[in-house]
């Protein structure tokens, strides 16, 4: 079976201590993206073993290999990301 491939907007805690423990534990999704705007997600990604790193969350949601995103973020900013992921057929998990 195919996995899906996800990607990360924010480094927010509970996006590090939940969200990405368990698509790392699933058989289904691999974790191939963390997007930060800040210092603190390229040191994050390198420390998780996420392959991409990107500098701005438009990037990550750009990118054509993700195929489904999980969003972190306060509402008011997790529907803007989350209505660019369903335009880019992204799935998305907010």
């Amino acid at each position: 079976m195919k996995k899906v491939r996800w990607g990360l907007l924010s480094t927010a805690t509970i996006g590090l201590t939940q969200g990405i423990p368990a698509i790392q534990r699933s058989e289904n999704a691999e974790l191939v993206g963390l997007a930060s705007r800040g210092d603190r997600g390229k040191a994050k990604a390198e420390e998780l073993s996420i392959p991409r790193y990107y500098e701005s969350y438009e990037k990550l949601l750009d990118d054509p290999e993700i195929e489904s995103v999980y969003i972190p973020l306060p509402k008011s900013p997790a529907s803007g990301m989350g209505g660019k992921s369903s335009a880019q057929g992204q799935a998305c998990s907010v």
